[in-house]
C-alpha cells in the first residue's frame, strides 16, 4: 500500500467521525465506571456458605 488515496478520503469522513464519537463515548463510559468502582469501599471477600 502506497499511502492514502485522497480522492476517496471524503467518502470515509462521516464513518471516521462516527468512529471517533463512538470511541469517545466508550472512553467516557469506562472512565465513569472506573471512578464509581474506585469510590466504593471493598466488601468482604469471604465466599458465602454453600457457594
Amino acid at each position: 500500500m502506497n499511502g492514502i488515496d485522497w480522492r476517496n478520503a471524503e467518502q470515509w469522513a462521516a464513518q471516521i467521525e462516527e468512529a471517533i464519537a463512538a470511541g469517545t463515548t466508550f472512553t467516557q463510559a469506562v472512565n465513569h465506571s472506573l471512578k464509581a468502582l474506585t469510590s466504593c469501599k471493598p466488601a468482604s471477600s469471604s465466599i458465602p456458605e454453600g457457594f
